[in-house]
C-alpha cells in the first residue's frame, strides 16, 4: 500500500463514520503490515482525527497483529492520537 492509497482509505474510513454517527469503533487491524511513520502519523491527527471529533466518536478498540512493525507505529500513532484534540478514549489490543 503506498502512503496515498492509505490517506484515501482512511479518508473514506472518516466520512463513513460521519455518516453513520458512529460513537463506538472496532478497529480489526490483523493484517496490518503497512508501518505508519512519523509523517503519516502527524497526517492523521492532523486530517482525521478533526473528522473522527466532527463524527463524535467516543470510544475506539483497535486489534492489532502481533507483528512488532506494525504494534509500535499504532502505539505512535495513538499517543500521537491522545496528544491531539481527540474527544475519543482508544484502546489497543
Amino acid at each position: 500500500m503506498s502512503d496515498s492509497e492509505f490517506k484515501n482509505e482512511m479518508l473514506t474510513f472518516a466520512e463513513l463514520l460521519n455518516k453513520y454517527n458512529a460513537a463506538n469503533l472496532l478497529s480489526i487491524m490483523n493484517d496490518l503490515r503497512f508501518p505508519i511513520v512519523p509523517e503519516l502519523q502527524n497526517w492523521i491527527v492532523k486530517n482525521i482525527v478533526p473528522k473522527f471529533n466532527e463524527a463524535k466518536l467516543k470510544k475506539q478498540a483497535i486489534v492489532v497483529h502481533s507483528y512488532l512493525i506494525s504494534q509500535m507505529s499504532m502505539e505512535q500513532t495513538i499517543d500521537d492520537v491522545e496528544k491531539s484534540k481527540s474527544r475519543a478514549s482508544i484502546q489497543i489490543f
